[in-house]
């Protein structure tokens, strides 16, 4: 993943975090609606009609807003690079990459797809409900490419990206000592960039 598309993609889990109350709200909605379509009050409470409290659904916004920032720490921290492949300014992530958190992000994406996969699979299955099951199939697909994004195997190929990239706008310079070292041309003169990959797997 490139630097710009980590950067997309955190910012998307963001959007769809602050958009959770209203879909929590409207899955309720949905499966009462589809659990008790056709029945009337018969003026005897049952699951379909008592004096319960809705208080998750109560409790939703608030809690949504107050770890509002966590999780976009969260978010950003995962999908970060590793400091020297960072060109943008990563003001919400950790100083080093997800990688270094590895496999902390790995089991926090792991219950993050199984609790949107519970919520998808409680939903009812119409075309009229469609965009519920969308959000949450998103859900699992950015929990997916975060646990990706902070392991080994992604930095290894965002770093020897970066080092194909570089090695294609180098000119006549001479390659220098040390661990993958690339000479870049700059204003007509060259500075050194190093760049050291890490072998690994998930």
């Amino acid at each position: 993943m490139t630097e710009r598309m980590r950067r997309l993609v955190a910012l998307v889990g963001v959007v769809w975090w602050s958009v959770l109350p209203f879909a929590y709200i409207a899955g309720t909605r949905a499966r009462w609606e589809h659990r008790c379509a056709g029945r009337t009050f018969t003026g005897t409470f049952d699951e379909c009609f008592n004096d319960a409290l809705p208080v998750l659904e109560m409790l939703t916004i608030p809690l949504t807003f107050i770890l509002a920032y966590p999780f976009t720490r969260f978010a950003f921290s995962m999908f970060g690079p590793e400091s020297d492949l960072r060109t943008y300014r990563w003001r919400f992530a950790a100083s080093s990459g997800g990688i270094d958190y590895s496999p902390a992000f790995q089991i926090a994406s792991a219950i993050g797809i199984l609790w949107a996969g519970f919520n998808l699979f409680s939903m009812p299955i119409a075309t009229r409900y469609w965009y519920l099951l969308a959000y949450w199939i998103v859900w699992i697909t950015w929990f997916s490419l975060g646990a990706f994004a902070s392991s080994h195997l992604a930095d290894t190929v965002q770093r020897m990206a970066a080092i194909r990239s570089d090695l294609m706008e180098s000119k006549s310079c001479r390659s220098l000592s040390g661990p993958i070292t690339v000479v870049l041309v700059q204003g007509g003169g060259c500075r050194k960039r190093p760049l050291t990959v890490r072998w690994g797997l998930l």
